[in-house]
């Protein structure tokens, strides 16, 4: 190595090992009533690396809450589309209310047979 170069930091813990102290820090925090940047000089760290693991430990929250959350679902009947009576005014001046629950192939046949009127 060169000189004024540093060997690349390794870990001396485990990552395992490291949630799991970080998961118990949290929780003395929890119930330590400190604040804590308070808690965190009480205990020999720098305030950030909490502030950090409380990021973490909510963003972990709300992703786990949002993956894993159930909406109740209540099927209905489907809406049938409200389809309003209109009129026809056929060439030889009549006038034709169709209601909203016509059948096309009788109006087919109904307009043939007044065509010729």
């Amino acid at each position: 190595m060169l000189p004024r170069m540093t060997k690349p930091k390794t870990p001396d813990t485990s990552p395992e090992a490291r949630a799991s102290t970080t998961d118990q820090l949290l929780a003395e925090l929890a119930s330590s009533g400190l604040s804590t940047a308070a808690f965190a000089r009480s205990r020999g760290l720098p305030p950030w690396k909490l502030y950090n693991a409380l990021g973490v430990q909510a963003r972990r929250a709300a992703k786990k809450a949002k993956s894993s959350a159930l909406i109740p679902v209540r099927v209905k009947e489907p809406r049938r589309a409200q389809a309003s009576p209109f009129e026809l005014v056929l060439a030889g001046g009549h006038r034709l209310v169709v209601p909203e629950n016509f059948d096309a192939d009788a109006l087919r046949r109904l307009m043939g047979a007044l065509a010729g009127c």
